[in-house]
């Protein structure tokens, strides 16, 4: 399954994978990332502990593919930075 981004899909350059303010806050607060291999990773930080809510709403897209937008590419070094300093890995 590939998840195919929204036409507002980079703003300030952070990737929206899902138009969900839940994903949008999960990712900001570091409970999801984007992988290099452009793939959702779910912080296993939070999966430890997971209820049926955060597994249906999350942690069901971790190693999911997604696409890159054709416009707006993302900044890699803005996701580097997200995997290294934001994600709870």
């Amino acid at each position: 399954m590939i998840l195919k981004y929204d036409s507002l899909a980079l703003i300030l350059s952070r990737l929206k994978w899902v138009a969900s303010m839940l994903h949008d806050r999960a990712f900001d607060s570091g409970i999801i990332t984007i992988a290099e291999d452009m793939t959702i990773s779910v912080s296993p930080e939070y999966a430890a502990n997971a209820d049926h809510f955060f597994n249906s709403a999350l942690l069901a897209y971790n190693g999911k593919m997604i696409e890159l937008p054709e416009k707006f590419q993302p900044h890699w070094e803005f996701i580097d930075y997200h995997r290294q300093y934001v994600f709870k890995a």
